[in-house]
């Protein structure tokens, strides 16, 4: 099939962010290369290779290869050297598959600036699809959404792929825009025939090496320090999938013929049963863990129901998450 022309949607546009960036956004463009193929490629780079997804990623594609020959990094630090700048982007047009891992904005606490939400979580990510489909790549470019993009709903009922990228819901903070900014983009370029793209949706991932500030490592910890917990009444309804059970997924050779947005969802529950399930897991192997459910909210109490219809990737993939929170949270201790 061949591909219509490709028209850049940055052009013309100033996305240069300000005030000047700290090193605490720098991140890191790492490139594997391999003498087999555990994927369908034998050069691999991956930005944002010191975040908790491409971590794994990482860990999946060195399991994965029994001859592994090498891995060099390169500095991308933002925006001294990024895609707009100074950063050497026509070194990825030999790659065989490029995973986008970078960005910011999931941890509120960290109160990162709005426009450099924008510019990690979708502006570089478009830049970089850009240059590539521009000077006729063929690899697979693989990037990641989340499904704190279907913003405030109030219906139950499992949203599709489709449904996703053209909800209207209101959205609670800058992450949820940027992200399906970037999900809007990648749905325009598959309509274009870009069959380089692939682009999952992402519900709450967990697993041991997780950001400190997250559920899973704040009950383990609490936990293991002997400290009393306080939840919020935990009555949204969403869904947990293992870091490893996604990763496993996303670096198999089943991807190599196909393109387009892809849910990976799980079997839904509220917070407070993910909560009840980690906490019955921990119990086992100790005991007076002391906690309490109260009616404060956090700032993602408006998204009540977020919940995927799966059925895509279950059917194209065979996607089976088979990790449990009550086991893995055994892991973070």
């Amino acid at each position: 099939m061949e591909n219509k022309p490709f028209k850049n949607p940055l052009h013309g546009i100033n996305n240069t962010a300000e005030p000047a960036i700290t090193s605490s956004y720098a991140s890191q463009i790492s490139k594997i290369t391999f003498n087999a193929k555990p994927f369908f490629m034998s050069n691999i780079a991956i930005i944002g290779a010191t975040s908790f997804l491409a971590k794994s990623i990482i860990q999946q594609l060195v399991s994965q290869e029994k001859h592994f020959i090498g891995f060099d990094q390169q500095s991308y630090s933002f925006p001294e050297k990024s895609f707009s700048s100074e950063f050497p982007l026509a070194d990825l047009l030999e790659m065989n598959v490029i995973y986008y891992c970078a960005g910011l904005g999931i941890q509120p606490k960290n109160k990162d600036p709005e426009n450099l939400i924008y510019e990690l979580n979708a502006f570089e990510p478009i830049r970089l699809i850009s240059y590539l489909l521009n000077f006729g790549f063929k690899g697979k470019i693989v990037t990641f959404g989340s499904y704190f993009e279907y913003g405030d709903a109030t219906n139950p009922t499992p949203f599709s792929e489709a449904q996703l990228v053209k909800n209207t819901n209101p959205k609670p903070n800058t992450y949820c825009h940027s992200k399906a900014l970037l999900t809007a983009f990648v749905q325009d370029q598959i309509n274009s025939r870009h069959d380089q793209l692939l682009h999952f949706i992402l519900p709450n991932i967990y697993g041991a090496g997780e950001n400190e500030h997250r559920l899973f490592p704040y009950i383990a910890k609490s936990v293991k320090n002997g400290k009393t917990m306080t939840f919020t009444a935990g009555t949204q309804l969403r869904q947990f999938v293992h870091v490893d059970d996604v990763t496993t997924l996303v670096t198999s050779q089943v991807l190599q013929n196909h393109s387009g947005i892809y849910q990976l969802g799980t079997n839904a529950q509220t917070v407070r049963e993910a909560i009840e399930e980690a906490l019955a897991g921990l119990t086992a192997v100790k005991e007076n863990v002391r906690f309490e459910f109260t009616a404060m909210e956090r700032k993602d109490t408006s998204m009540e129901y977020l919940v995927m219809d799966d059925s895509k990737a279950r059917h194209t993939f065979g996607w089976n998450p088979k990790k449990k929170i009550g086991m893995e949270i055994l892991k973070y201790t």
